[in-house]
């Protein structure tokens, strides 16, 4: 039975608002070459910084470079439609499933999610 309420609130969950901007924008995402590849070379290099950061192998010089580097990719990425509205739609979701989250903890538990507390918005859980 508990697994099947489950499968309930996740489809309830994919039927939302914030899932079905995530699906256009997924697609979108998709289909567009450019944003594609301004997303690969930003997590490549990301990728590549955070191994010569464990690895100590750049100097304190180097490593004010990479990450201006890294901050002005970033800044790119903002600029590009595709990618902006799929980080919005992806973090928009991700606030609907933890906030989902929180009040099943509560609701087992009697325990607020460390530092977040209720804001009302919810619909109210408790």
């Amino acid at each position: 039975m508990i697994f099947e309420k489950t499968r309930e609130l996740a489809q309830l969950i994919h039927e939302t608002e914030e899932a079905g901007r995530l699906q256009v924008a997924k697609a979108a995402f998709e289909i567009d070459t450019k944003a594609n590849h301004t997303m690969n070379e930003y997590k490549e290099y990301q990728q590549n910084l955070q191994l010569k950061m464990e690895a100590g192998i750049m100097s304190k010089e180097e490593f004010h470079e990479s990450t201006k580097k890294l901050r002005v990719m970033g800044n790119e990425l903002k600029e590009n439609d595709v990618i902006r509205e799929l980080l919005e739609a992806e973090n928009s979701f991700n606030h609907l499933v933890n906030q989902v989250l929180d009040i099943l903890k509560y609701s087992i538990t009697g325990e607020e999610s460390a530092g977040k507390g209720c804001g009302g918005s919810c619909g109210g859980c408790h």
